[in-house]
């Protein structure tokens, strides 16, 4: 019974190790990186645009493909997909009009473009620094015009934007919306300050 008993011991030891370097790992791999580029949805990079106007983001074929953050790293534009349900097929609004009924980031990043929609910005690319963490999952464009490609996925942490007009005074601020804190049904926020952090390049590639 004894040797059973060390036995045991032993190999519960081993587990334990065994688990403890695994969550080591895995908090490494899906620590918070920064990027900084353009709200996009799918539909336009996979069009080949590496941005596009807020109006054209704030359509609903293209809320549908899935929005998400495009920049360049290593000489090409990459995109990933800002986590939460994409925006579905659906008449709930007023008049019986397509709603946005995305989630998450998804529906934080939406409200960000209808917000420089709505201040008169409409003309210029949504641009964005973004805190998050890629976990590996990925997506694809649940439409009909699936181009057969999927993204990998940012678990958002922050989003923050700088001065909509684009104006080149050098200043930057918060896109005005109902507050200066963006909230969203899951809990997560818009951040009321500019991140100073560059492009992570290294970090970016993948």
């Amino acid at each position: 019974m004894k040797s059973f008993a060390k036995i045991l011991i032993i190999a519960l030891t081993l587990c334990s190790a065994v688990l403890l370097v695994s969550c080591q790992k895995s908090e490494k791999g899906n620590s918070v990186q920064t990027f900084q580029g353009y709200i996009t949805s799918e539909d336009d990079f996979a069009d080949g645009k590496g941005e596009d106007t807020a109006e054209m983001v704030d359509m609903e074929t293209m809320a549908k493909s899935g929005l998400g953050i495009t920049f360049q790293g290593g000489g090409k534009w990459k995109f990933y997909y800002f986590d939460g349900w994409f925006a579905t097929e659906n008449h709930d609004g007023s008049g019986k009009r397509w709603e946005f009924n995305g989630t998450g980031a998804q529906k934080q990043a939406w409200r960000i473009v209808e917000a420089q929609v709505k201040n008169g910005h409409g003309s210029k690319p949504v641009a964005v620094t973004v805190a998050g963490t890629l976990t590996g999952e990925k997506k694809s464009n649940p439409g009909s015009d699936n181009d057969g490609k999927s993204f990998e996925v940012i678990s958002v942490k922050s989003i923050t934007v700088p001065d909509a007009a684009g104006k080149d005074d050098g200043t930057s601020k918060t896109v005005p919306a109902q507050s200066s804190t963006l909230s969203v049904s899951d809990g997560m926020s818009m951040d009321s300050q500019v991140s100073s952090e560059q492009p992570m390049s290294d970090s970016m590639s993948k």
